[in-house]
């Protein structure tokens, strides 16, 4: 029985020596409880695996599709290689790993089983890193493109730019927490203790970049006046409304 079962569970107090060979998880307390506890606990690693790569695969993707946009098409280039390798370091540190520690989902133990050969990136997560990058890159062109059209240098739009795409990142970061359910609510962001500090090291890491002259030498940057701002703040509000509008489409095809 232990071996057709698709997990074998064992006693690991009372259990036999040949049961607990036999099985694939030994209860160390002999407590039954204790597979409700680890079903949670491995659901939600899963799940939290899944947001992670579907938060840093879309924002990788756009990074990657500035560049190319821009060689294809023929213009300046929006954002430089050393830029790109700091929008990873900060995003992929202070924001990727926040995604990793999200806490259990309140419905986490009413879904159904996922299946044994279901792959990780399914077909709606190819969809979600295709439409979250596409949209990613379009407001980082926009910012880099407004800042031209208004005078700015290669450098001062760049930079604006570069604050673009990890604005975009910190919103789509308050979407990924859920992955098809609202994040349209102050009560759903509760319960991550590192989410405010991820975002906070964002936001100190960016003003340095941005304004610190030792980076603006290296990075090639120009300070961005303060009136672009509240524009940039607005353009990755906008950009977390369209992710959440997709959710919301998904789960009314869904049924959900």
């Amino acid at each position: 029985s232990l071996k057709k079962a698709d997990i074998g569970v064992a006693m690991g107090i009372k259990g036999t020596e040949v049961t607990k060979e036999a099985a694939e998880m030994i209860l160390a307390d002999d407590n039954f409880a204790s597979i409700t506890a680890a079903v949670k606990e491995g659901r939600t690693v899963y799940n939290n695996i899944e947001k992670a790569i579907l938060f840093l695969f879309p924002t990788n993707f756009a990074q990657a599709l500035v560049i190319a946009v821009a060689i294809f098409i023929g213009f300046t280039l929006p954002i430089t290689a050393p830029q790109v390798l700091w929008v990873n370091m900060v995003t992929s540190v202070a924001l990727g790993l926040v995604i990793c520690f999200e806490p259990h989902e309140h419905d986490v133990m009413i879904r159904p089983p996922r299946a044994v050969d279901r792959p990780i990136l399914t077909g709606f997560g190819i969809w979600r890193v295709i439409f979250v990058g596409l949209a990613l890159t379009a407001f980082t062109l926009w910012a880099f493109f407004w800042m031209k059209g208004q005078g700015a240098s290669d450098n001062l739009a760049r930079t604006v730019a570069v604050n673009a795409i990890t604005i975009g990142q910190v919103f789509y970061l308050l979407n990924s927490r859920f992955l098809l359910d609202s994040s349209l609510t102050l009560s759903g962001h509760r319960g991550n203790k590192y989410l405010p500090l991820g975002i906070a090291a964002v936001v100190i890491l960016q003003l340095l970049f941005t304004y610190a002259p030792p980076l603006q030498a290296v990075f090639g940057n120009e300070a961005v006046p303060l009136g672009v701002w509240p524009v940039l703040i607005a353009g990755g509000a906008a950009f977390f409304l369209i992710v959440e509008l997709e959710k919301l489409v998904i789960r009314s095809n869904s049924g959900l």
